[in-house]
């Protein structure tokens, strides 16, 4: 085994680079280096944490000059007791996991009032008795004690004493099998308990923990072995619906809260003679939105008002054609003359305006609307199209159905036409040959 030499420990901190001067180093790393024993420390005076992790330490000794320290580490050694302790006034953490502890010596702990983080997992505790000694520092707030071989209910007893425990871990434990409803039983016994071996104690947890544990008799029914399981669940149902309630109230209370901000600010600009800003609801939408929303298939039509006048399918016609025929009239303004058009020659025209003298401009007396096909229409094409949903006028189609399009007859006409034989066809074909 490696020995604690004061030349060691001046050639570690040059290689990690820290003070050569021992009492201006705060933090010393001696980890993996294979020590048997600590010792040599005493001009490193202001230390404030020292790692000693992964040695071959049996006891911890040699401490007594590191007034100033706040965390030791010492996990995965050999150390059996406590012994050691009792000077380090300012200690707050101590990691002594995977050591070789059979018991707790409270004695040991009492001048550590400062402590308050210990994890003592993997280690040989057995009963409740081995823990007892916790009890002697109730400064404590976060605890491991996973992985060791606690198999008596009693421990949780010793825990529930702990005054301030906030973190508390005991996975891997025999006795925590034989708690009935662990988890809700330990966040009623620990009220300040924050976090429980892998999981954190929300608000919400412990108040549902209270109400099942309240409503199936508490402590003195659980002592009593006559707690009411059935009765605890209805009390845990009707707190998680009382707790979405809450939830629902306080959300419109929210929503009030800023309406009631938003009206302040408004009537405060009034007061101040300057202009207020719309509000959502004074928005409107544009012409072209509302006469689609109104074609839409399935939308209901418009009711007017009392006093409004006119059915609900006369009123959205008049509505509707008034405002198509604002927007043609806005178009014929801006498009030039047909005939001026006319008058450039063909080369300079643009396509679309060189055939639009022959084409009938669309407009609402070629509209019919309708919510779904109702049939075919002759000379109409079914479509959702510049008025909404509904049947259209199609000059082409209107021809093609009356045959008046080039190169269509009529169905009259076709009939009159005399079907030439066949054997006609086959005398005509061998002359070919």
């Amino acid at each position: 085994m490696a020995e604690m030499t004061k030349k060691v420990l001046k050639e570690t901190c040059k290689k990690l680079d820290l003070y050569q001067t021992p009492h201006l180093n705060d933090k010393l790393y001696l980890h993996y280096k294979g020590f048997a024993k600590i010792q040599n420390l005493e001009a490193y005076t202001g230390l404030r944490a020292l790692w000693l992790e992964c040695n071959g330490l049996r006891e911890i000794s040699g401490l007594s000059q590191c007034q100033e320290l706040r965390c030791l580490y010492l996990q995965n050694n050999l150390i059996e007791e406590l012994d050691g302790l009792e000077d380090l006034l300012k200690l707050v953490e101590i990691n002594l996991e995977n050591n070789n502890l059979a018991y707790v010596d409270g004695a040991k702990l009492e001048n550590c009032s400062c402590l308050k983080t210990m994890n003592l997992s993997k280690n040989g505790l057995q009963t409740a008795d081995d823990v007892r000694g916790l009890l002697r520092c109730p400064s404590i707030t976060v605890l491991d004690l996973s992985g060791n071989d606690l198999d008596e209910p009693e421990t949780m007893d010793v825990i529930a004493q702990m005054p301030n425990i906030a973190v508390l871990n005991l996975m891997g434990n025999d006795f925590v099998r034989e708690i009935d409803h662990y988890r809700k039983t330990t966040i009623c016994r620990l009220p300040t308990l924050r976090y429980l071996d892998d999981r954190p104690v929300f608000d919400d947890d412990r108040r549902l923990a209270e109400a099942w544990h309240r409503a199936g008799g508490g402590f003195e029914a659980t002592e009593a072995d006559t707690f009411n399981g059935k009765a605890a669940r209805e009390g845990e149902q009707a707190e998680r619906a009382l707790m979405k309630q809450e939830e629902i109230d306080a959300r419109q209370r929210n929503r009030d809260a800023f309406q009631k901000m938003l009206d302040d600010a408004r009537a405060a600009r009034v007061a101040r003679g300057e202009e207020v800003p719309k509000q959502l609801s004074d928005y409107t939408m544009t012409d072209h939105e509302r006469v689609e929303m109104e074609n839409a298939p399935g939308m209901v039509d418009y009711v007017p008002g009392p006093g409004a006048g006119g059915t609900a399918a006369q009123q959205k016609l008049s509505e509707t054609e008034q405002r198509v025929r604002d927007a043609e009239a806005e178009e014929e303004d801006e498009m030039p003359p047909i005939e001026d058009v006319a008058q450039e020659p063909e080369q300079w025209q643009e396509p679309a305006l060189a055939s639009r003298g022959a084409e009938q401009r669309p407009s609402l007396r070629d509209f019919q609307p309708a919510s779904e096909f109702a049939g075919s229409k002759s000379g109409f094409v079914f479509k959702s199209g510049r008025f909404g949903l509904g049947y259209y006028h199609d000059a082409q189609l209107e021809k093609l159905d009356s045959g008046e399009a080039p190169g269509v007859q009529p169905a009259a006409a076709a009939a009159d036409v005399e079907e030439t034989p066949e054997e006609e066809i086959a005398e005509d074909l061998d002359d070919l040959d």
